[in-house]
Formats: structure tokens, C-alpha cells, sequence
């Protein structure tokens, strides 16, 4: 017969396991969450800041010094996103996935080119648990088409627009799966005129939710921050989108030889989770419309010339670049 203590290191080991089960189930509920836009709830505002691309810098600079700078899109990369919420917390990380080649891909089309961008929960346990669960941590995903962007916005094919879509309950991931669209995005007919225009439609595309319009004619430039007002379905005010100048010459740099970018979006608090993520979605169609070329830096070492991107003019959803050039010719 066992005796009293071999019983109880028995019962004690067995008490240790199902307590050890019971945390670990605590946790899978907390790292995944029945609505993947809970993170959403109670979010006033969120600063998106795009990683500088070391590689992608180097290429734009290297094809700019020898009067190639149309080449320096063969070193386009894929954006790489980090979102913060008001509290300073990492929330998202949106990983770009697309073509290099194409006739929709990055080195033709840029930055117009099809876009499925990934979002994903940044949070540590996520990493630890997926291990575990097999959940993945990718809760969004943005599913832009390719577009023309060089024209009137005045059919389907020229009309920046992008869906959202949700992971299902569970931890499944985002694909472009009908049943879990969120929202979508688009320009409307003309863009909005000389402001640029994003409307919010809810999944069926019927109802618009909000509005983002732009500043008249003038957009991006280094020398001066970029608003986009928000307002809803009946023109009352419900946030801004804030696209900030460079603080200092190192970030006019980064941005001039890179994509990189920084983002605050500014809404209530009790705005619909669905919303706020739509809005989102709003930020980073506008970083790809008009803010991946910002200040645009090219020095000819040969023609001994120098040119600079001061902004982009826009016009029934028209977007011409406006830059400056110096050069030794008399003809500049």
C-alpha cells in the first residue's frame, strides 16, 4: 500500500497541473480575444510611425546621383508600420505584403501598386501563446487594388479605395473573406475636388459612417504639418488625422531618402471600435497617396544638378508632383 505522504505528493502534483491548467487557459482568453477590434475600445487617438528602410534610402540616393532617379523605385520596399496608442503602448505592427514585379507590383506601379497590409498584435504573449495554440497573432488585414493614380477620379479604376477585414473569433487570420469586412474606404467620384476625400462606408457600402478631407490643392511638403478633418455621416466633427512636419534635419532626411513617415489620428474616445479601425485604414491610404515621396531628394553628381520634392498638388483626385531644380545649365 502507498503510504500517507507518497498519497499526498501525489494529490499535490495532480492539484499543481490543473492549476497550471487553468492559468493557461486564463491566458489563451486574454491573448485571443472574441472581437480582434477590442483593442479599439477606449483608444483616443493612435501615432503610426513608419520604419525607415536603411536598403530602400540607399537605393533612391544612388539612382538620384547618376540623373536615374525613376530607378530608384526598383528599390522599393515593403512598409512596415508601428502603431501606438494614446497611453504610448505598442498595439499593431501592419507588415506590407505586395508584387515587386507586375503589372501591379512595387517597381512599375509604386505607390499605386495592390497592397495587402497585415496587421498584427504586438503584445509578447501573443508571440508566446501562438506557439502554443497555433493562433496567429494577425488580427486586420487591408486589401488595397492597384489603381491609377495619375488621373480623375472619375471611374472604378482610378479610385483609391481599400477594405478591411477582421481575423475571425479564435485567433484565425485575416483574409479577404466577405463575411468579415469591417469597412470600407474609397474616394468618391472626382475625390472630393481640390481637397482630397476618403469615405468610411460600413460593410455593405450603403451607409457612408465618416468623412476625411484634406487641405485644398497643397498637400504633404516638409515645412508644414498636413490635417485631415474628420466628421460623420452629418458633418459634425469626430477627429483629425495629423500628418506631422519633420522635427528636425536628421527626420527631413529620413523622409526625403525613405518613406518614412509619422502619423496621429485623433478621435473620441467613445467612438464605434469599427470606426476608429476604418479610420486607420484612412491614415495609411493617405501615406500611400501622397506622403511616400514627401520631400523627395535628387542630386545629379553629373549634371551637376539638385532637385527637391515641395509637395503634391491635387485635383478631382489628380495627384502632380511640384518640385524645385537647380542646376549649372543656363537652361535651368
Amino acid at each position: 500500500m502507498e503510504s500517507a505522504a507518497s498519497m499526498m505528493k501525489k494529490k499535490a502534483a495532480s492539484a499543481v497541473a490543473a492549476g497550471a491548467r487553468v492559468v493557461e487557459s486564463a491566458m489563451v482568453d486574454i491573448t485571443l480575444p472574441k472581437d480582434p477590434l477590442n483593442a479599439f475600445d477606449n483608444v483616443s487617438s493612435l501615432v503610426v510611425k513608419q520604419k525607415v528602410d536603411k536598403a530602400e534610402a540607399a537605393a533612391q540616393l544612388a539612382a538620384s546621383a547618376v540623373g536615374a532617379g525613376m530607378m530608384g523605385s526598383l528599390g522599393e520596399k515593403e512598409n512596415v508600420y508601428n502603431v501606438y496608442s494614446n497611453s504610448g503602448g505598442l498595439i499593431f505592427k501592419a507588415k506590407e505584403e505586395s508584387e515587386y514585379c507586375g503589372l501591379d507590383g512595387r517597381a512599375l506601379c509604386a505607390p499605386n501598386h495592390a497592397v495587402k497590409l497585415h496587421l498584427f498584435k504586438a503584445d509578447m504573449m501573443n508571440k508566446a501563446m501562438s506557439a502554443v495554440t497555433g493562433a496567429t497573432k494577425e488580427v486586420m488585414l487591408v486589401d488595397r487594388p492597384c489603381y491609377c493614380g495619375g488621373c480623375c477620379a472619375c471611374c472604378d479604376i482610378c479610385q483609391h479605395k481599400a477594405n478591411l477585414y477582421a481575423a475571425p473569433p479564435g485567433g484565425g487570420a485575416a483574409i479577404v473573406d466577405e463575411t468579415m469586412l469591417v469597412a470600407s474606404v474609397r474616394q468618391p467620384f472626382l475625390g472630393g475636388g481640390l481637397s482630397p476625400t476618403l469615405d468610411v462606408m460600413d460593410r455593405d457600402g450603403t451607409t457612408k459612417l465618416a468623412t476625411v478631407r484634406g487641405p485644398a490643392c497643397c498637400i504633404g511638403g516638409n515645412c508644414f504639418d498636413n490635417t485631415f478633418d474628420v466628421t460623420d455621416a452629418s458633418g459634425n466633427n469626430i477627429g483629425q488625422i495629423l500628418k506631422k512636419k519633420p522635427t528636425d534635419f536628421n527626420d527631413a532626411l529620413a523622409q526625403g531618402l525613405s518613406d518614412a513617415d509619422n502619423f496621429t489620428l485623433s478621435v473620441k474616445p467613445d467612438l464605434d471600435k469599427k470606426v476608429k479601425a476604418a479610420l486607420m485604414t484612412s491614415l495609411l491610404m493617405l501615406d500611400y497617396s501622397f506622403f511616400e515621396g514627401e520631400g523627395d531628394v535628387s542630386v545629379n553628381i553629373l549634371e551637376g544638378s539638385c532637385s527637391y520634392k515641395c509637395c503634391d498638388m491635387h485635383c478631382c483626385g489628380a495627384v502632380c508632383p511640384c518640385s524645385c531644380t537647380c542646376s549649372r545649365s543656363e537652361e535651368h
